[in-house]
């Protein structure tokens, strides 16, 4: 059978699926959101480029490259249009980029925003770890109009409407951000000679496997362009898109952490002046950095942090604790469980009587502790801040198979940091920044222990640590440069610059 039936009979089912579902969508609480937009295309206006990311790391990637296309171009290369699948990635498009979209809800302000960047940990945790160390993109609007950037939620894939957005749009190209594979999108775009670029492109294992199974289908619609965030995540696409151009790119993420500490162009050398004053910032005594939430806390003895420690982790984190303060009792640590709803779990376990731990929820604290105490963090929103008072720490969702969490913020915050080796969700940093000695991943709880005493009993410089940290950060940046490049090389394809 051909490859133009087998995708007109794909189509003509999928379509029916939509038909059959939507009025279930209609009803859901989280789909619901944005709905009149999301089945109609009457909203939208001409667009030379349609960027599209599904939620808020996405969006904040989209950002990003709005902001790499005015400095490669010295202005934007014509109308853009930014889409999100999610009420949070619609939410800080709107508030970046600070003008009216074509939304129907009014955007939020920036306070609305920031904090649903800040709220609770079983809310925040909905995020993309990477966000957690990122801001929104400062006055995005002193270099383009609302008249060149529109917001809109992303169309439900149904493809007839998906035909009918692109004959509104008529975009001369379409960016898809990371994994953003629609199959209605995609041959809409092929239909109507639509270029498309798959740009940060990155497969999951699962995904890879998903895909694999469907590459008759993937096949016939596949993009003109990938760039792709690792040698792997290349292959894997290879795979599916045999004729798609796919080459390498440093990932956007890296461009967009270190939008938290870098707040000027500076020159690419080892003492930007920028980071001196970050680090002589960061680099204070106890006393000077330590705020009114942490005064409870011994003068000049080493903090721990255990931080984003998950239900499966309990066990061993628990056994951890205990052999750091019988080897080193001088010591306090600080217990973040990474679900509040796991502290009475914690309290249980730290209070049987046959492990006689000296230990102290937060939220019942009166006076200073001693050393030698466990502090159960009971309370939200303190990481952040007890990193800036931390002698050594270790970030959770990484001793068990559960993708890690962000370590990347402890260390832009002066502290040396331990791991566990389950880091999946973050490949992407490379193996280069575990070389530093500011990070050690540890295979076993020993590891821990012993790297963990090893940084408290001979602290780091927290100068150091940023130093290090922000310098192997920048050594993988320049992914939203490239992604720009590529992006000009197709609308000059396109005929037109």
């Amino acid at each position: 059978m051909k490859q133009s039936t087998i995708l007109f009979l794909f189509l003509k089912i999928y379509n029916m699926v939509w038909k059959l579902v939507l009025p279930l969508l209609k009803r859901n609480a989280r789909l619901s959101h944005g709905i009149i937009q999301r089945t109609s295309c009457s909203h939208l206006q001409q667009s030379d480029i349609w960027i599209h990311g599904a939620s808020a790391g996405e969006a904040y990637l989209s950002l990003t490259l709005i902001k790499a296309l005015v400095k490669s171009n010295g202005k934007l290369p014509g109308k853009i249009l930014l889409t999100a699948t999610t009420s949070q990635g619609i939410d800080i498009l709107n508030t970046s980029m600070q003008f009216s979209s074509t939304t129907n809800a009014h955007p939020p302000s920036n306070t609305d925003t920031m904090q649903k960047l800040r709220q609770p940990e079983q809310e925040k945790s909905k995020l993309p770890e990477f966000i957690k160390t990122t801001e929104p993109l400062s006055q995005p609007n002193a270099y383009c109009s609302s008249e060149q950037i529109k917001t809109a939620w992303f169309p439900f894939d149904i493809p007839r409407l998906m035909t009918e957005v692109i004959d509104r749009i008529k975009p001369r190209l379409i960016v898809l951000i990371e994994t953003e594979l629609w199959p209605g999108l995609l041959a809409a775009a092929r239909k109507k000679q639509c270029r498309v670029l798959i740009i940060n492109g990155r497969l999951s294992r699962k995904s890879h496997r998903h895909y694999k199974l469907t590459k008759w289908l993937w096949r016939t619609v596949a993009p003109d362009a990938i760039l792709a965030t690792s040698s792997n995540d290349c292959e894997k696409f290879r795979a599916i898109f045999p004729e798609a151009h796919i080459d390498l790119m440093p990932n956007m993420k890296f461009d967009t952490i270190l939008s938290s500490v870098k707040h000027e162009d500076t020159p690419s050398n080892d003492n930007p002046p920028h980071e001196e004053k970050i680090c002589n910032a960061k680099n204070t005594t106890y006393e000077e950095n330590i705020s009114q939430d942490f005064k409870f806390l011994p003068l000049d003895v080493p903090i721990s942090i255990f931080a984003s420690i998950h239900k499966e982790e309990e066990k061993d984190i628990l056994n951890i604790m205990e052999n750091m303060i019988t080897k080193l009792p001088e010591q306090v640590i600080l217990l973040f469980p990474r679900h509040m709803h796991r502290n009475d779990a914690w309290k249980k376990a730290l209070g049987r009587p046959d492990k006689k731990i000296k230990w102290e929820p937060r939220s019942e604290i009166t006076k200073q502790v001693s050393p030698g105490t466990i502090i159960l963090w009971d309370r939200f929103g303190d990481l952040k801040d007890a990193y800036t008072i931390a002698t050594a720490a270790f970030v959770g969702g990484s001793l068990k198979p559960l993708g890690g969490h962000n370590f990347i913020e402890s260390i832009i915050s002066g502290v040396p940091t331990v791991t566990g080796s389950f880091l999946d969700d973050f490949a992407w940093t490379g193996d280069e920044i575990f070389e530093t000695n500011i990070i050690c991943k540890a295979f076993n709880n020993n590891e821990v222990i012993n790297k963990m005493l090893d940084y408290l009993k001979h602290p780091m410089d927290r100068h150091t640590v940023i130093r290090k940290g922000i310098k192997s950060l920048r050594e993988k940046q320049g992914g939203s440069t490239l992604a720009c490049q590529m992006i000009n090389t197709y609308l000059q394809k396109n005929g037109k610059s």
